[in-house]
């Protein structure tokens, strides 16, 4: 767990300050220098620890982010100052090296991914625009942990991406429009009928549902932490949208008939089954915390039962779909 890497690292680091008063009390002037620099190292690794890690809260605010990017960089240059040292010379601190590395990699990733974010929203840019760059942070080994933004990029990723045509010289051919027409009018026959596939509460569905999963997917990160507090608080998020997308599936069920109504109808009972998972696994972590591991391991056996009723429905849908 974290605050027992943070005990240990604080614990190490108040050694090495004792070693290195009396390092100072005998005039021992190398020794001073190596022992300075590995409690400096030391503080950075706790100053990042302390932030949050591998784990980037990125604000939507482009002042907050000025100043979360500030204090990012700050960090990444005590790292790159520190570890250049010449120090790491046996296997065990070839290996604290290489821990270092990986952290100063990740500090830069998360520079990168707010330096991004600040532009696109300083500048209007199309949100979408962000879930690339969160793929590349993710990629580096940082967890983004999203705010609103992030959550509206994933919702954008969903949106077909339209192909630039080539210009091409415009000659009038009433024979051809003739035939465009009547083409487009059969078309919009079909669009308006049997196979018309979209509702107004499609855009709310799949917003919900990348929200609730998101917060489900970190709500199992604090969970395998042993952070039951936080992943507490998000499954209870998740178990929200979960509702949200449930109460918009069954408004888009009343709307329609035949397969589709079908395809929502399990939809529904997807989501709905999610709320319940959610729910259970907010149970297991009040139970863990509260000190009963066995009653929280029993909710978790609970909840992955759960998980599979869910496959099931969702595979339902995707035959319904299919069908359509």
């Amino acid at each position: 767990m974290r605050e027992d890497e943070l005990y240990l690292l604080r614990h190490r680091l108040k050694k090495r300050e004792e070693e290195l008063q009396k390092a100072e009390a005998a005039g021992d002037a190398k020794k001073v220098s190596l022992l300075s620099a590995e409690a400096a190292l030391l503080r950075a690794e706790i100053r990042y620890l302390e932030s949050g890690g591998a784990s980037l809260e990125p604000p939507d605010d482009p002042a907050q982010l000025e100043f979360l990017l500030k204090e990012k960089r700050s960090l990444l240059s005590e790292f790159e100052k520190r570890i250049n040292l010449s120090f790491f010379q046996t296997p065990e601190e070839q290996v604290k090296l290489q821990r270092y590395r990986d952290i100063e990699r990740i500090l830069k990733a998360q520079c990168e991914y707010l330096s991004a974010k600040h532009a696109i929203v300083t500048e209007n840019r199309n949100i979408g625009e962000l879930r690339e760059w969160i793929k590349i942070a993710e990629e580096e080994g940082v967890k983004i942990i999203g705010s609103v933004l992030e959550h509206e990029a994933e919702v954008e990723s969903f949106r077909p991406v339209k192909k630039e045509r080539k210009k091409k010289e415009f000659v009038l051919d009433f024979r051809k429009m003739a035939l465009g027409v009547a083409v487009l009018l059969l078309l919009l026959s079909f669009y308006f009928g049997i196979f018309w596939r979209k509702t107004p509460y499609d855009k709310e569905i799949i917003r919900s549902y990348v929200i609730a999963r998101n917060h489900y997917i970190a709500a199992n990160e604090h969970y395998v932490s042993g952070r039951y507090e936080d992943s507490r608080r998000e499954y209870a998020i998740a178990a929200a949208f979960f509702n949200k997308a449930e109460q918009a599936a069954e408004l888009a069920e009343r709307g329609v008939h035949g397969k589709m109504r079908t395809y929502f109808d399990f939809k529904r009972k997807f989501f709905s089954q999610w709320e319940l998972i959610s729910l259970n696994m907010m149970r297991s972590s009040d139970e863990f915390r509260m000190g009963d591991p066995d009653a929280g391991a029993a909710l978790a056996l609970e909840a992955v039962e759960m998980a599979e009723k869910a496959a099931a429905y969702n595979g339902e849908a995707e035959k319904a779909w299919r069908i359509i």
